[in-house]
């Protein structure tokens, strides 16, 4: 009859192996570890996120059934996100993406309602756009 505890010589534990030697071509992370940055375009270093500034919304005026929303430009900026909600601190949805990091207002013509805005800039990276800080939330009057 044989024990559990005596299937192996390391009392079980053959999978939370902790370090990988460098002559293996590891890196000294826990066996199965999983790292969230993807490597750069010279594989030395990780890829950084965006660290573009959150713009500043000048505007958010609702005329009839259209609402224009207008900000203040980021510089290093590709485009910008656009985000509208019934509720002011949630259920934010994308409703538009402005191309070009020149325009600065967006006409929502589906409007008629009192909504809530918040623009995000983005910088492409490949066919990815990486997101920047958002806006400050801002209710159509």
């Amino acid at each position: 009859m044989v024990s559990k505890n005596s299937q192996s010589g390391n009392g079980g534990n053959q999978g939370n192996q902790t370090a990988v030697t460098p002559s293996q071509g590891g890196s000294n992370q826990p066996a199965g570890a999983v790292t969230s940055a993807a490597p750069s375009n010279d594989g030395k270093e990780p890829a950084v996120q965006s660290k573009l500034k959150a713009p500043k919304l000048k505007s958010v005026k609702l005329k009839g059934k259209k609402c224009t929303i207008k900000w203040a430009k980021v510089s290093k900026a590709d485009g910008y996100i656009i985000m509208r909600s019934a509720k002011k601190n949630k259920g934010f949805k994308q409703i538009a993406s402005v191309k070009g990091g020149k325009t600065l207002k967006y006409t929502d013509k589906k409007s008629g309602k009192k909504y809530y805005y918040r623009v995000c800039a983005y910088k492409k990276s490949g066919s990815k756009k990486i997101k920047g800080k958002l806006s400050s939330v801002k209710k159509a009057k």
